[in-house]
């Protein structure tokens, strides 16, 4: 060997045999490296066994922690992958036994086409349920029945040809689905450490409830389903454990009303309860429902404790929710529940206000917002009760799309206030104003339900359109905020300043310049930045005096102002190009090159849009670079196609399930081509926009059949609760 090379020290793994010795010992770490070792291996099994993702976890975790009880039983260590993988194959067989799908019979006359693959007859299986109705009946006629093409077409009463393209169709898809690969699924499954973690964490779960006892351990399905009542106990431990999704979806797979039913009747702690919200989000329907009549039990003494119970649950839910669509679906779910409810519109609305109030996610909360003030008349004293004794942002925001309304009650509140009630009345105006759909806006004739679902991933107050603040009221609104500019105390004064500039009434400039000159920095710094955001030439020189001041916030203040100042130039050179495409100076070109300053939507809809170049020759790319690629502009064809799919429609969204679902007239079967016509009046990416409809497996809009779509169940509750928000929001408002 040569000296001068380095001796590389490699440590030897240790082999399955010695860490299924570890275990076997109490080392809790060894399993999870053998977990972690096969866990490829094992989730293909799992995943051509079961054909999706989700499912292919849970049979992934009850494998493991079946192996673990029964590790004892193993005598050859070394075997512990193929072993592993055995126990995987007979829980999935068990599971394919309680589907309908006669997984025996396919075994038996699919087996020449397969082999003796046990493997891949179990996906033979899976992928068999999955064809379409006419194609499985054709199947089972002709290979399990024995019938042949005469008899199937005198059976279904259609013809000889129509049996021939069914059963060559069906065989060329089943082909298909048995040729690819099962791994195509796999990076949707959790990473191998975070599932270890889970499985671990039921192991020690099991563990310490097995500790003292004579009986065997057994994995929490099976506990559950011998005995539902340890749920409780089950979800006590669950909340140490981090494992409140596990038992979710174990009780769903079970039937989770009894179950939810029993945790809701027994669990009196609080903690224990908003463990239980978060376990909501991966419980179905059925116990989702049994929490919701809790929460909307009568009002009685025997009921109080229950219903309290409940929405204790449905906050610790809202708050772990992660949004209205996608895996927030239940939602939706709550929103159907409270729109068919027999309570009164007073609790419905007490019991929207706790949960909006709850909920950490913007779009969740907007939905809930949004169904809230369809019946503004019981929705507003109430918000307006909360508003006054101090209540959370989301009661803010929700008053502030009431627009006009929320402003009278405001101006009768500043009336004979304190300087503390003044301000807070003036930050809500300012709210109010800045939530007004811009002047300048093409949206801004929209109605205001479409402005609304715009807004309803953002965190804060959705806007409204012009009409939503009048005209009379918005003159009344300026007085009492310029009667507070004034004031005695300077943080009351900049609260005046803000809302003036919000609101943005006639004079505001003027206004804004004689506060740049207040004797406080706080409302000087206020106004700068209102010149900047509506000023003109005339508020340079105030602005360039700023910049000289000695207070830095000022200085900065005023720099971002001037910024401002420019970027309205470059709008303004925007707005004569529409008109006068090759008149540009250099000076203003060199404006219009620097896209970091532009401001306004006209300006970037102009820029986004224009294929304008100063100078008509692209720069020459340096040697050896790629040469850039500037925006792509569609062709004359792509055009022509895109008018014939859109008509004369003006999408207000990109990609939008909800705004989608809102576009379809009824619910009933659409055709392919009409579907896509509707859905392009809603959103610019029509055809990302139509496969997500029918994406999810656990939470689809549609399922599409042969060309034709059609709401699924859940989809048509999406649909019901859109439909009425779009004609019901703030339609008294």
């Amino acid at each position: 060997m040569d000296a001068t090379q380095p001796v590389v020290m490699t440590e030897e793994r240790p082999t399955d045999a010695a860490l299924v010795q570890s275990v076997r010992v109490g080392d809790r770490d060894a399993f999870g490296a053998l977990a972690r070792r096969w866990h490829g291996r094992v989730a293909r099994v799992c995943l051509g066994m079961t054909g999706n993702a989700e499912d292919a976890e849970d049979l992934h975790h009850d494998a493991l922690v079946e192996a673990y009880i029964k590790l004892p039983q193993l005598r050859d260590g070394a075997r512990f992958a193929q072993w592993l993988a055995a126990i995987a194959r007979n829980l999935g067989r068990m599971k394919l036994r309680e589907r309908v799908v006669p997984v025996e019979d396919v075994y038996a006359v699919m087996a020449a086409r397969t082999g003796s693959d046990l493997h891949a007859h179990e996906q033979l299986a899976v992928e068999y349920a999955r064809l379409s109705r006419p194609h499985r009946t054709a199947l089972a006629l002709h290979y399990w029945e024995g019938m042949s093409y005469e008899q199937i077409a005198t059976l279904l009463d259609i013809p000889i040809g129509t049996v021939m393209s069914r059963l060559h169709r069906a065989r060329a898809e089943l082909r298909e689905r048995m040729r690819r690969r099962p791994d195509e699924q796999e990076q949707e499954m959790t990473t191998p450490d975070e599932f270890v973690e889970e499985v671990q964490a039921e192991i020690d779960i099991l563990n310490e409830m097995f500790q003292d006892a004579k009986q065997p351990v057994e994995r929490l399905s099976v506990i559950l389903e011998k005995a539902p009542e340890r749920v409780v106990e089950l979800l006590a431990l669950a909340e140490g454990h981090q494992l409140a999704g596990r038992l979710g979806g174990l009780v769903s797979s079970l039937g989770s009303g009894p179950y939810i039913a029993c945790l809701l009747a027994e669990t009196a702690e609080e903690a224990l309860l908003r463990t239980m919200g978060r376990m909501l989000r991966w419980v179905d329907k059925p116990g989702f429902g049994v929490v919701l009549d809790g929460a909307l039990s009568p009002d009685t003494d025997t009921d109080t404790d229950k219903r309290h119970r409940a929405r204790v649950v449905l906050r610790g839910w809202i708050a772990s929710d992660p949004g209205a669509g996608g895996g927030g679906w239940r939602a939706y779910w709550l929103v159907e529940r409270l729109h068919g409810d027999a309570a009164t519109p007073e609790q419905r609305a007490e019991l929207l206000l706790d949960l909006m109030s709850a909920s950490e996610h913007a779009s969740s909360r907007n939905l809930l917002t949004e169904y809230l003030l369809c019946d503004v008349e019981t929705a507003f004293p109430l918000l307006m009760g909360r508003f006054r004794a101090g209540e959370n942002r989301a009661v803010f925001h929700a008053l502030a799309r009431t627009g006009a309304r929320f402003c009278r009650e405001l101006l009768a509140d500043l009336d004979g206030s304190s300087d503390a009630e003044a301000a807070r009345a003036l930050e809500a105006l300012a709210t109010v104003g800045r939530s007004r759909e811009p002047v300048d806006s093409k949206w801004v004739k929209r109605p205001v339900a479409d402005l609304a679902l715009r807004q309803r991933g953002v965190d804060s107050g959705a806007p409204y359109s012009r009409e939503g603040l009048d005209d009379l009221t918005l003159r009344e609104v300026s007085v009492a905020i310029r009667r507070h500019l004034d004031a005695s105390d300077p943080a009351l004064r900049a609260a005046a300043v803000r809302a003036c500039r919000a609101v943005a009434a006639d004079g505001v400039v003027d206004t804004l310049l004689a506060c740049a000159s207040d004797r406080d920095a706080g409302p000087r710094i206020e106004a700068i930045i209102g010149l900047g955001e509506l000023g003109g030439a005339e508020t340079v020189d105030t602005l360039a005096r700023a910049k000289r001041s000695d207070d830095a916030r000022e200085r900065n203040a005023a720099n971002q102002a001037l910024g401002h100042q420019q970027s309205r130039e470059i709008a303004a050179i925007v707005a004569r190009l529409e008109q006068h495409p090759t008149d540009m100076p250099d000076e203003e070109a060199r404006l219009v090159h620097e896209p970091r300053r532009w401001k306004g939507e006209r300006a970037r809809e102009w820029l986004k849009s224009s294929d304008f170049r100063s100078d008509p020759r692209p720069p020459e790319p340096a040697a050896g670079a790629k040469p850039r690629r500037g925006r792509h502009q569609p062709s004359e064809t792509s055009r022509e196609r895109l008018s014939k799919v859109r008509g004369d429609g003006d999408p207000l969204f990109h990609v939008s399930i909800e705004a989608a679902v809102r576009a379809l007239p009824e619910i009933r079967p659409y055709a392919e081509r009409e579907l896509t016509y509707l859905i392009a009046q809603a959103v610019g990416d029509y055809s990302t926009t139509r496969r997500r409809l029918v994406m999810d497996k656990s939470s689809a809009i549609m399922r599409r059949e042969r060309g034709v779509y059609e709401l699924t169940e859940h989809g048509a509750t999406v649909w019901r609760i859109e439909r009425h928000i779009a004609e019901r929001y703030l339609h008294d408002a």
